[in-house]
């Protein structure tokens, strides 16, 4: 588009594109495995009425409020001093440099398109999630889209085991009996939070911000507070998603550097275009854009029995 490097322009370009990215993370239960493995860490009752279309209502008003703002702030903080305007056959160029679907691509975006229905009507047919994208997996093979050695090599099957053992963490606190052990030194002082919803967006969301100075990890930040807060939320009547969401849109901030894997990533893509010193506004802006966005979603919340 013509932005010159580190420029106001190409700030803000980036930010779009990672309030966008970041947004679909929390907002749909497809879009990230930190969603199935906040899922997994919920109890069983509520794992079972979690489905897609769950996730996708509570979620909504998070999302949109915070897409809305994080447009305005973006047009606040990075408003080039010139306007670019592209030429109207460019994006004609793009579309015929990438030259027609092929077969293998068509494939795939069936299949994906028959999981997202699937996965959007859990409740009308039964058909677990897991159901769905083990028999997706199972096509795309069997279509030769991509081979055995590829389903072997590809995966980064060290990275399931990881999630598979952080899920299995709300089943050995009960038999350690260290849910116990948290009830009686936390509970003093977790009850009070956890029983007001507007008081647990607010300190809960301010206190991982704090945290994720020290914590690096994202997934493990979300783990321990998601593990150590639904005990507390389901003796106060809550469904523990509403805490367990709050905690998973604080968690990503990206203010220092390598708080942030997914920012990071986008980071070195952009080969040098955007400086973080620019993208610091944008993440303490976020954290305010998102408590404003959790307060949103209260009255839905309420609606659908959540609180």
């Amino acid at each position: 588009m013509g932005y010159q490097q580190e420029s106001q322009g190409a700030a803000g370009l980036f930010g779009a594109m990672f309030i966008g990215f970041g947004v679909t993370g929390p907002a749909f239960l497809s879009s990230s495995f930190m969603c199935y493995t906040i899922k997994g860490l919920m109890p069983p009752a509520v794992q079972a009425d979690l489905t897609w279309m769950v996730w996708a209502i509570n979620a909504l008003p998070w999302a949109l409020v915070t897409a809305s703002l994080g447009y305005l702030t973006i047009q606040l903080l990075y408003r080039p001093a010139e306007d670019c305007k592209l030429d109207r056959g460019y994006i004609d160029q793009q579309l015929a440099a990438l030259g027609p679907m092929s077969t293998n691509e068509k494939i795939v975006a069936m299949v994906l398109g028959a999981c997202l229905v699937l996965w959007m009507t859990e409740k009308l047919h039964g058909i677990l999630a897991a159901v769905v994208a083990l028999t997706a997996v199972s096509v795309l093979i069997g279509l030769r889209v991509f081979e055995r050695e590829d389903f072997r090599s590809a995966i980064a099957w060290d990275a399931i085991v990881f999630i598979g053992c952080i899920i299995n963490i709300s089943s050995v606190f009960p038999a350690l009996k260290i849910d116990k052990w948290l009830g009686m030194v936390a509970g003093p002082y977790l009850t009070p939070l956890v029983s007001n919803v507007w008081l647990f967006i607010l300190v809960g969301s301010i206190t991982i911000y704090l945290v994720r100075f020290f914590i690096v990890s994202m997934t493990a930040t979300f783990t321990i507070f998601v593990v150590i807060v639904t005990p507390f939320a389901v003796a106060a009547g809550i469904n523990p998603f509403v805490t367990a969401f709050i905690i998973f849109t604080a968690v990503n901030v990206f203010h220092m550097f390598y708080q942030n894997s997914t920012y990071l990533a986008g980071y070195y893509a952009a080969g040098g275009m955007v400086s973080h010193s620019k993208m610091v506004r944008l993440s303490l802006a976020y954290m305010i854009i998102s408590i404003i966005a959790l307060a949103a979603c209260v009255p839905v919340w309420h609606l659908t029995g959540f609180i």
